[in-house]
């Protein structure tokens, strides 16, 4: 099964009025390809104009950005940038490999996010794309604690992954969570 791995940051918690500041995709062929080498990275930082989104204080200290760094124009993307990469990278993977699966922690929320910016440019269907069925390393780990297979108190990904001896220093960048969301959800399986 090939498993596309997302995560965001974002402004803050409501996809219609906050904004994307990074997205981060891992796709793995024929998962699991536990130590990365088979796998495709696609990650942009997206900058926001003072005014074009609703920023949450409360996210950028999660997010440990700066409201000068999340305007930063010199390095980030524009949201149209951004639009047209995650299109055609999505598509070159539907291409090229077929039906896939996509796996996130809490993984409707990032979705969400990317369904509404797609959705400002006019672009519907993802679901066409990313299908119905989806892994939700939350779900999952609430599941194997209910069945005794896992010792986590709650389901975030930080306890998570402390839980399974994994490395949790850098969350909150897309691109280490999509890595950190990859290998909770191999140790998980090697648990049953």
């Amino acid at each position: 099964m090939n498993v596309l791995f997302l995560d965001v940051e974002t402004t803050g918690l409501d996809p219609e009025n906050h904004r994307l500041l990074q997205v981060a995709m891992r796709f793995d062929v024929m998962a699991p390809q536990k130590d990365n080498s088979a796998s495709t990275y696609f990650d942009m930082q997206i900058s926001q104009g003072i005014g074009d989104a609703l920023i949450d204080l409360g996210a950028l200290k999660v997010n440990k950005q700066s409201l000068k760094s999340v305007t930063d124009m010199t390095t980030k993307k524009t949201e149209y940038e951004t639009v047209v990469k995650i299109t055609d990278f999505i598509l070159d993977l539907y291409k090229t490999y077929g039906e896939f699966v996509v796996c996130g922690h809490n993984v409707q929320f990032d979705i969400s996010f990317l369904a509404e910016l797609l959705g400002r440019y006019r672009i519907t269907g993802l679901k066409n794309i990313f299908g119905y069925r989806v892994l939700d390393t939350a779900a999952i780990a609430t599941f194997l604690k209910l069945c005794g297979i896992l010792q986590v108190e709650k389901a975030s990904l930080e306890d998570i992954a402390k839980s399974l001896g994994i490395e949790t220093n850098g969350m909150h960048d897309a691109k280490f969570d999509v890595d950190l969301t990859a290998k909770v959800l191999y140790a998980m399986m090697d648990k049953v």
